[in-house]
Formats: structure tokens, C-alpha cells, sequence
């Protein structure tokens, strides 16, 4: 029993986007670092939900949402980025 529920879990993790669903990602991670982040259950259902709205990678979305914010914040000091 749990070797089938780990098979199915396993294959539904690396057959990627299902049929019709083409999300951005990056195409290479040169230059970026990969981090960790922890989010309450609520947030990261939302940003899910986004992120398929948006046709883009969880990842995707939350770094244009960081760049987006580094931009306002840069505008408010008087720093173009």
C-alpha cells in the first residue's frame, strides 16, 4: 500500500505541468540563489492559486513580486533601479 501511494506521489511530481498548462520558469538559475522561505498555510494557498492564474511557477511569481517591491522601494528612496 505505501509503496503505491509513493509511486503515484513520485509520478505526479516528475511528469510535469498536466496537459495544456505551460507555466514560465526561469531557464537557467546562473546568477540567482536558491533559497528557503516559510509562508503561513493561507499566504502560500493564495500564491498558489496566483500563480496559476498567472500561467507562472510559484517561484516565478514570488520573484516578481520581489522585484516589484525592491522598485517601489528604491522609487520611495529616490533610487531608480
Amino acid at each position: 500500500m505505501a509503496l503505491s501511494c509513493y509511486r503515484s506521489i513520485m509520478s505526479s511530481l516528475t511528469r510535469g505541468p498536466r496537459k495544456g498548462q505551460r507555466r514560465y520558469r526561469a531557464t537557467t538559475r546562473e546568477g540567482m540563489r536558491v533559497t528557503t522561505i516559510a509562508l503561513p498555510d493561507e499566504m502560500f494557498r493564495e500564491l498558489s492559486h496566483a500563480a496559476i492564474d498567472e500561467d507562472v511557477s510559484m517561484t516565478e511569481l514570488v520573484r516578481q513580486l520581489a522585484a516589484d517591491y525592491l522598485r517601489r522601494r528604491a522609487a520611495k528612496r529616490g533610487k531608480p533601479r
